[in-house]
Parts: C-alpha cells; sequence; structure tokens
C-alpha cells in the first residue's frame, strides 16, 4: 500500500517537490515556489488520481483512499508539521478522499 502510494507521489510531482514518508501512513510533501491555490490543486489531483486507480488490495477488497492537508511553512518545521496534521486529522474526520486546507486560526486583539 505505501509503496503504490509513493509511486503515485512520484508519478504525479514535481522534480523538485520533496516527499518524505514521516510516521506509520503519513507523508509529507514540500512544493517549493508553489501558491496555496496551486499547492491545493496539486493535493487534490493526488487524492482524485488515486480513488480514480481501481487497485484491489488483497482478498478483502479494500481500495486505497487518500486524506490530507495542505498548510503553508511558517515559523518553525514542528509547528508547521503540527498544522498539517491537524488539518489532516479534520479531513480524516470528514470521510475518505479528502482534502483539507489549514483552518485560520482567530487572532485575539487586547
Amino acid at each position: 500500500m505505501l509503496c503504490t502510494f509513493a509511486d503515485l507521489l512520484r508519478e504525479t510531482l514535481r522534480e523538485e517537490d520533496v516527499i518524505s514518508r514521516i510516521g506509520s501512513e503519513r507523508f509529507a510533501v514540500l512544493l517549493p515556489r508553489t501558491t496555496p491555490e496551486a499547492a491545493r490543486a496539486i493535493c487534490a489531483r493526488v487524492v482524485s488520481t488515486l480513488s480514480e486507480r481501481h487497485e484491489v488490495l488483497g482478498n478483502d477488497g479494500l481500495r486505497l483512499t487518500a486524506s490530507g492537508g495542505v498548510v503553508r511553512i511558517a515559523q518553525s518545521l514542528d509547528s508547521t508539521l503540527e498544522r498539517a496534521e491537524m488539518a489532516l486529522f479534520s479531513a480524516r474526520a470528514k470521510g475518505r478522499n479528502r482534502l483539507e486546507p489549514e483552518r485560520e486560526l482567530h487572532r485575539q486583539t487586547n
């Protein structure tokens, strides 16, 4: 499963994009010189391409799906990954084959 998804990422993304497995079944992708809108479009293409491939895994008929979160790189790598995981958890909570942008944080003014 992981190899199939990694192959799809390599096929779909540009040569300068950075793909990294960050834990269990989670991947991070850095898309340099990409606008937020273009990043969402690229990630949406990965999600839809995977769902369109009618690859069935094993005898149980399991199909591969992907959910993802899209965030901008900010202050630190740790905070960026944390925000990306929160967007991913939101996407997973809403169902399969979803892409969720980062939620805008409401700033409190004193």
